[in-house]
């Protein structure tokens, strides 16, 4: 299976704007200071070139690229089940049984390589708790041969076509079910590897099937995780950015293709934002912010924070909303006013962007994973 692993560029630019970002009520707020922000965006373009430098010379050692849809792709070089040198590649699947979600070396690679890029799934220590409860639950089982068959693609490729068939049969088997969250999860993640492989059919058919279940739930709207969480602040957390993963999928696959629209564009939507991922992995869920705090984040208070996960969904939320606006057939996508009402968006956004959130690689050559695909969402 063939993995892509330059950097292209993130969704919804239209061709022959500038590369300016912006939030979608922060317009009319910072509209009298547009005419500055030029600079402001300017420095943080050569901001966002700099660190991509700064990635590339790390890839050319032991770091990763990265894929189209922002995963990092290690190179497929093959990992022991517990971090130590191997002295060949397993054979056959057999020869690496999946034991526990702890241990599996290839769930490990998972949550090691693609999980801080697209991290709905919930941490790996309480997706064990989660599956050690329910064994027998279908929808898990599958989840978890998705993120061996993931795992795969960095540590054991010559198995990757095995572990997909095993998923496949997996799904066939979940045609039955009642839609669930983990099922979403799983279909929206599939989605991502086909994907890379070039399947850009299957991967369409693989998205739509996970917005049809998130819509069917219901999970656009705000009650739906404190209604089904069972008051587990982490498993809420999970569905809300399930929700979240599913429309940044769906908008980044419209905006490879340049249209100006994607199915869940359109609907309405008032589900709580993502925590920090730190927060996430620790299991110390804050209060969500909703998004009227982040619309209105201009005149809140100077010590409120948003994490990486909701700067990246507003930025690909309010230019996805800006370049819906035009006529219904998008004829006018591209027209002057269009694009000037996509440059004001994009301008408020970087002027709204606290200094903590600027630079992509934080200390230690660690990218933010999610504020990268925002940068490069707003200068694609």
């Amino acid at each position: 299976m063939a993995i892509t692993a330059n950097r292209a560029a993130l969704p919804l630019r239209p061709q022959g704007t500038s590369t300016r970002a912006g939030s979608f009520r922060g317009t009319l707020s910072f509209s009298t200071t547009l005419s500055s922000s030029s600079t402001t965006s300017s420095c943080n373009l050569q901001r966002l070139r700099a660190a991509q430098r700064r990635l590339r010379r790390h890839a050319s050692g032991n770091g990763p690229s990265m894929s189209p849809l922002g995963c990092s792709v290690q190179p497929t070089e093959p990992e022991a089940a517990h971090g130590e040198a191997t002295d060949g590649t397993p054979e056959s699947i057999t020869d690496i049984q999946f034991s526990t979600v702890a241990s599996d070396c290839l769930v490990k690679s998972y949550y090691k390589h693609f999980h801080r890029c697209h991290p709905c799934v919930l941490p790996q220590h309480r997706l064990q708790q989660y599956y050690d409860a329910a064994p027998g639950q279908e929808s898990l089982a599958l989840l978890i041969a998705v993120l061996r068959f993931i795992g795969s693609l960095y540590s054991f490729p010559d198995l990757t076509s095995q572990l997909q068939d095993k998923v496949i049969e997996r799904f066939q088997a979940t045609r039955r079910l009642a839609p669930d969250p983990f099922l979403a999860q799983c279909h929206i993640l599939y989605s991502i590897a086909l994907y890379w492989s070039a399947e850009k059919a299957k991967a369409r058919e693989e998205v739509d099937a996970a917005i049809g279940i998130v819509l069917d739930l219901g999970m656009n709207r705000r009650g739906f995780a404190s209604e089904h969480g069972g008051g587990d602040a982490v498993l809420e957390e999970s569905f809300r950015r399930t929700w979240w993963q599913v429309y940044c999928i769906d908008a980044y696959y419209a905006a490879i293709k340049r249209s100006p629209t994607f199915p869940l564009c359109e609907v309405d939507v008032d589900t709580d934002l993502p925590c920090e991922e730190d927060e996430y992995e620790s299991g110390s869920i804050p209060i969500p912010k909703t998004l009227d705090d982040f619309d209105s984040r201009e005149f809140g208070p100077e010590n409120q924070t948003f994490s990486s996960f909701a700067h990246l969904i507003g930025a690909t939320r309010s230019i996805a909303l800006a370049l819906s606006a035009g006529s219904p057939d998008c004829s006018n996508w591209l027209s002057p006013k269009t694009i000037a009402e996509v440059d004001a968006i994009i301008d408020s956004w970087f002027l709204l962007l606290p200094k903590s959130k600027k630079e992509v690689l934080k200390e230690g050559n660690v990218v933010d994973e999610l504020m990268f695909q925002a940068q490069m969402a707003v200068h694609a």
